[in-house]
């Protein structure tokens, strides 16, 4: 009797230690195909927009990330493609940067309270403005990423 238990006590701890060692793993996993899905989300929202024509950004869609390093290291796949006649370039912003330099401005949750600084410039600039920071559309951002029975939706 006392062997049982000491044998499912020890399935159990190896159970607790196999999760804790695997969890790692997998969080990293499902983290790069979740920023994998968010860089051709940003990719199909920069070919479905109709941008307006500007003569210091004629030939050029820049895409400007502030925070969330994995997920522009994710969008790298897409730099120097061609969408409608303009050339996707990256740059990174700073959370004191003119966030008004970019097309698309990417702002990761942990730096959306920068946005708020920049706000009206942003709208009279026609900055797209995305984000997977909660409630981020209802503080007057565009698009907001989400996820909902595990997948992203925005």
């Amino acid at each position: 009797m006392k062997n049982k238990i000491l044998f499912k006590i020890l399935i159990f701890l190896a159970g607790i230690n196999l999760s804790l060692f695997c969890s790692p793993a997998y969080s990293a996993e499902s983290t790069s195909r979740e920023n994998q899905i968010k860089a051709a989300f940003l990719y199909n929202f920069a070919q479905l927009v109709d941008w307006p024509q500007t003569p210091e950004q004629e030939d050029f869609l820049t895409i400007g990330f502030v925070g969330d390093r994995p997920l522009r290291e994710s969008f790298q796949v897409f730099d120097g493609k061609v969408v409608k006649s303009k050339t996707i370039r990256i740059k990174s912003l700073e959370r004191t940067d003119d966030f008004t330099s970019v097309d698309i401005l990417f702002i990761g949750e942990e730096d959306q309270r920068y946005l708020q600084n920049q706000r009206r410039s942003l709208i009279n600039a026609h900055v797209l403005t995305v984000s997977d920071g909660k409630n981020f559309t209802r503080e007057g951002g565009i698009i907001e990423f989400y996820e909902w029975k595990n997948k992203i939706h925005f």
